[in-house]
């Protein structure tokens, strides 16, 4: 499941529909449907959108061969 599905998940979660989202980040609704049609969002705008739907945003990587966290 990529990010831009993700985000409608937790959407649903939180019964918010794409049009508040955006009011709420203080973006046009076509800015952000944008980002959800080409899956592209920066690191800060989806901690910004877990703390509007009160989630936590974990972005990392892990090492496959030392399950090492970065």
């Amino acid at each position: 499941m990529n990010l831009a599905e993700k985000t409608r998940v937790l959407l649903a979660y939180r019964n918010m529909n794409m049009k508040e989202l955006a009011k709420r980040m203080n973006i046009s609704q076509q800015s952000l449907s944008q980002r959800m049609l080409k899956n592209s969002f920066r690191e800060d705008e989806l901690v910004q959108i877990a703390e509007i739907c009160n989630a936590t945003f974990e972005g990392s990587f892990t090492l496959n061969d030392t399950k090492k966290t970065i």
